[in-house]
C-alpha cells in the first residue's frame, strides 16, 4: 500500500542560476521544505479558495480540516452583511471591497 505523501510547503531557490543548475540536474531546485498540519493546511486552503472569483466552501473547507463552522458563521455573516463577501449555494466569495482587505477578511475566519 502507497501512503500519501505528507502535505507541505516549499520555497524555490532564490539564485536564478542555482536554480538552473538543479533543474536541468533532474533535481528539485528547493530551498526548504516544511510540513503542513491540519491548521495550517485550512488557513492555506480558506485564504486561496478566498482568493478566486468563485470563492470557496467554506463550511466544507472546515469539516474537511477539523475546524468549527459555528463560531465562524456570525463572522461569514457580517462580512456578507458589510458587503465584504457574497454567500451563495455555499460558497464564500469576496466582493471587490473584499478582496482589498483579503488578509484582515482571512484573519477573522482563521
Amino acid at each position: 500500500m502507497l501512503l500519501s505523501p505528507q502535505p507541505h510547503r516549499y520555497v524555490n531557490l532564490r539564485s536564478a542560476e542555482r536554480y538552473l543548475v538543479e533543474a536541468e540536474a533532474g533535481r528539485l531546485p528547493e530551498e526548504g521544505r516544511e510540513p503542513l498540519g491540519p491548521e495550517e493546511l485550512f488557513a492555506e486552503r480558506l485564504s486561496m479558495g478566498l482568493r478566486l472569483v468563485s470563492g470557496v466552501d467554506w463550511e466544507a473547507v472546515c469539516e474537511r480540516y477539523g475546524q468549527p463552522v459555528e463560531p465562524r458563521r456570525a463572522e461569514v455573516a457580517r462580512l456578507v452583511a458589510h458587503g465584504f463577501a457574497t454567500l451563495r449555494g455555499g460558497r464564500l466569495a469576496l466582493t471587490e471591497k473584499g478582496a482589498d482587505v483579503h488578509s484582515a477578511v482571512c484573519a477573522r475566519l482563521l
